[in-house]
């Protein structure tokens, strides 16, 4: 049974494994042994906890959905055991988007939205902040204001999460915690692009070759940057980027390499400028 919730409240703070965060932890080092370990099975407790008590007195829903782990993984009952889990995320300009597999046939998201939903997104800097949700079909798009480019998610990521996320048999998903990974190439023959965000360790190399299709990644690293306008011509703005170091600090000063490009390129009507 994945550890349902608990707010501690320095009742063991001698204990590395038993103290203010360490539940999250400790869920995701269960989900790894189920996912490496053959005959092994979880179920989801987490909107069944008791904050004030690390054993919960709910034993017949706990009971409950662990039989219905062994019905399906054991005695291969045609039975829903598993609440939604994601199967695709996302990064993209401004929002992410997960899809779910709802837990089986028949099966679709139900969301308790909240003004603690459990979503939460960071940006380059690492730092998670509260996410907007919006529910649609089987997908749920997260937003946070002002935040252009996200790179991580997490849901339920707590000692005693919220739960909100849940399919039509009252299943909860479990907490689960996603990062961004380098864009990559889906069908060498198609080039076809599937943009999934970018970090600051990305490498440009391993875009596509078409600059049309390469843009996504330009404007996604750009927003990584400082912008600043450097001169105005007419009505136009014309900015440029500054990218510091690890640890700099805005009022440090070292040499710097400046890369410049004057032109642009242009195809299938669109245009793409550096």
């Amino acid at each position: 049974m994945r550890l349902s919730g608990d707010e501690f409240k320095d009742k063991c703070p001698s204990s590395p494994w038993c103290g203010p965060g360490s539940f999250a932890g400790l869920r995701e080092a269960q989900q790894k042994i189920v996912e490496t370990v053959a005959g092994t099975g979880l179920a989801v407790g987490i909107d069944i906890g008791d904050a004030r008590n690390v054993h919960p007195v709910n034993k017949q829903e706990a009971g409950r959905r662990l039989a219905l782990v062994a019905l399906k993984q054991v005695y291969q009952q045609d039975v829903i055991a598993d609440g939604p889990a994601v199967t695709d995320a996302r990064f993209e300009p401004g929002r992410m988007t997960l899809a779910f597999d709802a837990g089986g046939k028949g099966q679709s998201l139900v969301f308790k939205d909240s003004a603690t939903n459990g979503f939460e997104l960071a940006g380059a800097d690492g730092h998670f902040l509260p996410a907007t949700a919006q529910l649609k079909g089987n997908t749920i798009v997260l937003t946070v204001a002002a935040m252009a480019v996200p790179c991580a998610v997490r849901y339920a990521w707590a000692d005693n999460p919220p739960a909100t996320l849940f399919n039509t048999a009252g299943l909860p998903a479990a907490p689960f915690r996603k990062t961004a990974v380098p864009p990559v190439l889906k069908g060498q023959e198609t080039n076809e692009f599937v943009f999934t965000g970018v970090t600051k360790d990305f490498d440009l190399s391993k875009s596509p070759k078409d600059w049309i299709k390469t843009q996504p990644i330009i404007n996604a690293m750009l927003e990584l940057g400082e912008k600043h306008i450097y001169k105005k011509v007419g009505d136009e703005q014309l900015p440029f980027w500054l990218f510091r170091p690890d640890g700099m600090g805005k009022g440090e000063t070292r040499p710097c390499v400046m890369f410049i490009h004057g032109g642009s390129w242009s195809g299938k009507g669109e245009h793409v400028g550096m």
